[in-house]
């Protein structure tokens, strides 16, 4: 009886192991087919800002393609807000551009917005001078008469004082990334390595996270991050190491952010 009674133990031993391994399998393949499935088929729109003291250039650079009616671009000061609404008359591709008219300065944030998601997909910081011209205007010199040359008492020309001009707020810190390379393809349970650039594009110093980050169901998820101090126009390179999980096949989109910018690339696991 004690050698049947050990026989039933090994058994159900055995038995309760086999379940957790078929629960582990299954579990695998549905988190495999969640992130594929979550994964966009399209790459995010590539939206390049030129800004001078009159004009804003918005121009696709690259990516997926948006609804013109549904693209506006907004102009914010730390006084003023401009919106210019549905600025793309049709769908916008690769390589189309518009150019704006502005009377703005200073320090100026430019968002390109898809009203249709309400998203920004694009976004510029600059610092304009101010575009209104001072005018001087000379007082012409009387002409000499022929009357006879008298001797006038000279007068006391007081010199006006000198209004002192405001020194202009240094622009807030903007940490523009780049990035520069990638390891892809690789493998199943490899690393994967992200290597970017970040500069401070700004005139004051700033610490920000820089993360690299992915999509799960249409959600941002972020994979690894390092905070950054940079002082103005300084550039500095971080690299992001990830063990990709040995289920984890296929193409999927990844970026590289600050608190200012994002930059996407594309990678591979085979």
């Amino acid at each position: 009886m004690k050698l049947d009674r050990g026989q039933s133990e090994t058994v159900g031993v055995v038995l309760l192991l086999g379940v957790v391994v078929v629960i582990t399998s299954v579990g695998g393949v549905a988190v495999l087919a969640a992130i594929d499935a979550s994964t966009p088929e399209t790459p995010p729109v590539d939206i390049a800002i030129e800004a001078t003291e009159t004009d804003i250039i918005v121009t696709h650079g690259g990516g997926g393609t948006l609804d013109g009616g549904h693209v506006d671009v907004i102009l914010q000061t730390d006084t003023d807000e401009r919106r210019y609404e549905s600025v793309f008359e049709d769908e916008v591709t690769p390589g189309d551009e518009v150019t704006l008219t502005h009377e703005m300065s200073g320090s100026l944030t430019v968002l390109v917005v898809d009203t249709e998601s309400d998203s920004v997909v694009a976004r510029e910081t600059v610092v304009l001078a101010d575009s209104t011209a001072t005018e001087t205007t000379a007082t012409p010199s009387a002409t000499p008469t022929e009357a006879p040359t008298e001797t006038e008492t000279p007068t006391a020309t007081s010199t006006p004082a000198e209004t002192p001009t405001p020194t202009p707020e240094p622009s807030p810190a903007f940490f523009d990334v780049r990035i520069d390379d990638t390891n892809s393809p690789v493998g199943e349970g490899e690393t994967f390595v992200v290597e970017a650039t970040v500069t401070n594009r700004g005139e004051r110093a700033d610490t920000q996270e820089v993360s690299l980050n992915t999509f799960v169901w249409w959600f941002p998820a972020e994979l690894a991050g390092k905070d950054v101090t940079l002082e103005p126009g300084e550039s500095t390179q971080v690299t992001f190491r990830y063990d990709v999980p040995r289920w984890a096949t296929g193409h999927w989109w990844v970026a590289v952010s600050s608190d200012d910018d994002t930059e996407w690339t594309r990678g591979e696991v085979r």
